[in-house]
């Protein structure tokens, strides 16, 4: 290695002039930006540069030839400071080898500095010390730089464990680079170090060949593009996972990772499946309560010209059977548009508060009947009370129509378990509905051991005329009936099914603090009695209206008849004479039937109302007003008149 001198010579030859070592080697450490600094044997500083003297603020200070200590009580600012470096250089003539520390300094204004200093002991032959050169680096803007950095990793780290999205990082062969917590959890993994080093496309994918799809498809269009997949998660369960993905590349243009953001979207796409299906089911009830409100005025057309015949034809007229069989053809044609009615929500329901407990028990005793001798059946019932605002006899169809089901699915026999309970249901709950509202609910609860259902068949086990049945044994309209009176009861009805595992329908009503009322039904019987009242009578359909107006004038009424309300309304305005009865149909075109009867009433006190209606899309109960239910005989017409009119006399309902 060439010495000092030979160095010094190689620059004088480069610059080319006269180059003495010592002014060489001061014009280096006065210009160098680094502090230097020279201690003697006994720790006596004998040389500082600029760059330290304006470090240690030094300026104008004489230092030479004092130690640190003698220099503290000079610069009582950096006593610590000073005795600091005293411990330092202790260390370092004791080790007898360079060291390497950083040190803080605080100068007088508070500012602190980060110095990095290296320490190189000299010592003569005999082992004694010489001297000590000491080396310093400001480093605080790195080090302020590196803890910002650190700090801002921290920040990001943070935030990426703390998002509740996935994110990850995995190579272009599928290998898992990264991940955060949420993308560890949304798979069903405790932490992200479980799955570090799989690769995603054979244990996530639940199709292969689908994450090559999707990269090709990531690789030419917007990575904010999102794109759905079926992964699976660590107990086997598929999910639905939206991706969005970047492509990092080198200089060169090779892909080197690929960045990430997943999220679980199996329960939005369950959601947006079961609104698709509401959907769908209120629009095929919206064209079943059209189609039955239209067919109900068909067949009270029918039933009540046919009652009328029957009331005229000798029992030995051949006509009177085939009168007969006509009646009870309408008959089963209405109790098929009662269950369309029921499945659309619009059949009219005489809601009460009942005992789910009470309402089970009455027809308990004859379900075995109905099941069977192979079918065993059992009923739980609540401890508490369940107490639901409901019509108990469309409750009890529902109860009847799950059961007849049940019994379909099991030809060789089984169990048929009904069980009546209340639940509370919160959204953090697992069992709770989003169909619902969280509150509480008296249930139902029908489960039998039959053959089950598939999930194709579930998904339109609700639908009107849907059936698995042979042709001729069954019209689907069963549970699409249970389905429209539980919904229009407020309530809601779901179904649990596998093949070859049975079935379990719930029905959900919501409870209510209100008492049980004791309501009783009476069915008139008998010739129906004659009047001399004066009647008004509303019904857009004429056929309806003529039937009717006859009907009425032969038991002696005085009938006053319209087609709209418009017409009543001028009827009435002409008309002096008293008028004790008003018979309108609910649906009409301009005024409604219940609008008619409201500005009616108001002008004639001693009037009655008697509503029509196959269905009943307003509450009539605020109205005060009785309601006939089409399609109706004119005997059930008849008694039902006399009944109301007779009502403003005795002050009963009718």
């Amino acid at each position: 290695m060439e010495g000092a001198d030979s160095q010094l010579e190689r620059v004088r030859s480069v610059l080319a002039v006269d180059i003495n070592a010592e002014s060489w080697l001061e014009t280096l450490l006065s210009t160098v930006p680094d502090l230097v600094y020279l201690i003697d044997a006994e720790g006596r500083w004998e040389f500082v540069n600029e760059s330290g003297l304006a470090l240690f603020e030094l300026e104008g200070v004489d230092y030479r030839g004092k130690t640190l200590s003698q220099l503290a009580e000079l610069a009582p600012a950096y006593k610590e400071v000073f005795a600091a470096c005293q411990r330092s250089e202790d260390l370092t003539w004791a080790r007898r080898t360079l060291t390497r520390t950083e040190e803080k300094i605080v100068q007088r204004d508070g500012n602190e500095l980060i110095i990095d200093l290296i320490k190189v002991p000299l010592f003569h032959d005999d082992g004694s010390r010489k001297a000590m050169v000491i080396v310093g680096r400001d480093m605080t803007e790195v080090r302020f730089a590196e803890s910002a950095q650190r700090e801002s990793d921290a920040r990001l780290r943070e935030l990426i464990d703390g998002s509740p999205y996935g994110i990850y990082q995995s190579t272009p062969k599928g290998v898992l680079l990264s991940a955060n917590n949420a993308f560890a959890a949304m798979l069903g993994y405790s932490s992200p170090p479980e799955i570090i080093g799989c690769n995603i496309q054979q244990t996530f994918y639940c199709d292969e060949a689908e994450r090559t799809r999707l990269l090709k498809l990531w690789d030419a269009s917007d990575p904010n593009t999102p794109v759905e997949a079926r992964w699976r998660r660590k107990d086997g369960a598929e999910i639905n996972v939206r991706i969005r993905c970047r492509t990092v590349r080198d200089a060169d243009g090779n892909i080197r990772w690929f960045e990430g953001f997943a999220e679980d979207v199996t329960e939005q796409r369950r959601l947006e499946e079961r609104l698709r299906q509401a959907q769908k089911m209120e629009a095929i009830g919206q064209l079943a309560g059209g189609i039955a409100h239209d067919f109900n005025n068909l067949l009270t057309l029918m039933m009540g010209n046919v009652s009328m015949m029957l009331r005229t034809l000798p029992n030995e007229d051949p006509l009177c059977r085939n009168a007969s069989d006509v009646m009870n053809a309408a008959e089963r044609a209405r109790e098929l548009t009662r269950q369309l009615l029921a499945f659309s929500r619009k059949q009219v329901l005489a809601p009460r508060v009942v005992d789910l407990n009470a309402v089970i028990a009455e027809i308990s005793g004859m379900l075995p009947r109905m099941l069977g001798e192979d079918i065993d059946l059992t009923v739980d019932f609540s401890a508490e009370p369940a107490r639901v605002k409901a019509d108990p006899v469309q409750v009890q169809q529902v109860v009847m129509n799950l059961a007849s089901n049940a019994r379909d699915a099991m030809p060789d026999g089984g169990r048929l378990n009904i069980t009546v309970g209340q639940v509370q249901l919160k959204r953090e709950d697992d069992s709770y509905e989003p169909a619902l509202l969280a509150g509480s609910y008296g249930t139902l609860q029908i489960s039998d051991t039959g053959c089950g259902i598939s999930e194709d068949v579930k998904k339109h086990i609700f639908e009107p005329f849907f059936t698995t049945k042979e042709p001729g044994k069954g019209t689907g309209l069963g549970l699409a009936t249970v389905y429209g009176i539980v919904e229009q009861s407020n309530g809601h009805i779901t179904v649990q099914s596998e093949q070859g595992h049975g079935t379990t329908f719930r029905v959900y009503l919501p409870l209510t603090t209100e008492k049980p009322v004791l309501v009783s039904f009476s069915t008139a019987t008998g010739e129906v009695p004659n009047g001399t009242e004066t009647v008004l009578l509303v019904e857009d359909e004429e056929g309806i209206r003529t039937m009717m107006r006859l009907f009425l004038e032969q038991k002696g009424y005085k009938v006053l008849d319209a087609r709209t309300g418009d017409e009543a309304l001028k009827i009435s305005a002409e008309y002096e004479g008293p008028i004790q009865l008003l018979i309108t149909d609910v649906v009409m075109p301009g005024i409604r039937g219940t609008e008619l009867a409201d500005q009616l009433c108001k002008q004639r006190s001693e009037l009655k109302v008697l509503m029509m209606s196959g269905y009943s899309p307003v509450d009539l109960k605020q109205h005060s007003m009785h309601l006939l239910e089409k399609p109706f005989a004119m005997e059930d017409f008849g008694h039902r008149v006399r009944r109301v009119i007779d009502s403003a006399a005795k002050g009963g309902a009718a």
